[in-house]
This record gives C-alpha cells, sequence and structure tokens, in this order.
C-alpha cells in the first residue's frame, strides 16, 4: 500500500515501511530578569506549557515558567508574540 507523501513541491508515492517523519519541537527560553510576570504568554499557550512561577526575579517579579511535557511544545511562537517585554525567545 503507498501513502501520499508531500516532498518540497512534488508529491511522491512512497510504500508507508519507507516514510520517516520528523517532528520539529520548540524550546522556549524566558528571559527572567525581563518577564514582568503578565501572564499574557501563560493564556496564549494553545498547550499550556507556561505558568506564573514561584520564585521573584530581580525586579520583585513572579516571572514565567516553562513547563517541558515530554518535547510537547509545538515551537509556534505565540507566547513570544504575545510577550510585551520580549522575555521569551522561541526556538525549532
Amino acid at each position: 500500500m503507498a501513502q501520499r507523501v508531500r516532498s518540497g513541491k512534488a508529491f511522491l508515492h512512497a510504500p508507508c515501511a519507507m516514510l520517516k517523519y520528523e517532528v520539529f519541537m520548540g524550546k522556549v527560553v524566558i528571559n527572567r530578569e525581563y518577564c514582568k510576570g503578565c501572564a499574557l504568554c501563560t493564556t496564549a499557550c494553545a498547550k499550556k506549557l507556561l505558568k506564573i512561577g514561584k520564585e521573584f526575579n530581580k525586579s520583585g517579579y513572579y516571572a514565567v515558567e516553562f513547563i517541558c511535557e515530554d518535547e510537547a511544545c509545538t515551537g509556534c511562537a505565540l507566547c513570544a508574540e504575545m510577550c510585551p517585554d520580549a522575555a521569551i525567545e522561541v526556538w525549532k
């Protein structure tokens, strides 16, 4: 049985045994000193992998923490886009 696989702009047919899937997960880096704990990123994350931490940063705010659950982050970067202080970077 063949399965349709997209390769570049052309579609190729390949047997299922030959298919290799690469899943690109995101890595979230939070600069705790820039974070003011506004929690906009926590509401933007569809997977709910960000939460307000329990420790203060140097400015006296509770900084956001990234909860990594078996590479569940999709790398969509909505959290970084929502952050008004540019405290979040997302890498794929």
